[in-house]
């Protein structure tokens, strides 16, 4: 959790260094939910807006879901996150992988949708599945499988 936090600070700070060109040399980029069409603030189909790349997250968010699942057979391990507790229910789990899920992919959303620079977008993919990825690794390396 502190790494995310952490990833999305460094993100924050470090998002004019993915601006590109100066606005005075180009014509600035029309965010989808300014064109004249569009009428509401959602304007981008959200599944056909969505870069490929956040199905990697889900994915990755997956497997550090389903991996934390496995620690209830393991009694000598503790979760580390603070918002799950020591030894979480799997409603737990699985309600806080679902909702980590449901905000990462929000914010993504409303990064397309606003028009935010695609490098941005990219790094912020990249570092959270990168987060992600590594949390389901360090629960492998404990010994926590998928089980079903």
């Amino acid at each position: 959790m502190k790494l995310k936090s952490i990833a999305l600070a460094g993100l924050m700070i470090s998002g004019t260094a993915f601006a590109g060109p100066s606005i005075d040399t180009i014509d600035p980029p029309v965010a989808p939910m300014d064109d004249p069409a569009c009428s509401t603030q959602w304007c981008s189909p959200y599944w056909k807006s969505m870069p490929k790349l956040e199905y990697v997250f889900f994915a990755a968010e997956a497997a550090d879901m389903l991996t934390t699942l496995d620690i209830k057979n393991h009694p000598e391990l503790r979760e580390t996150n603070p918002i799950l507790g020591s030894h979480p229910s799997d409603a737990r789990i699985i309600t806080y992988g679902s909702v980590t899920a449901l905000i990462h992919s929000s914010i993504t959303y409303v990064m397309v949708d606003s028009g935010v620079n695609p490098k941005v977008i990219k790094a912020w993919e990249y570092v959270s599945i990168g987060a992600e990825t590594g949390f389901a690794l360090h629960n492998y390396k404990l010994g926590l499988r998928f089980k079903f």
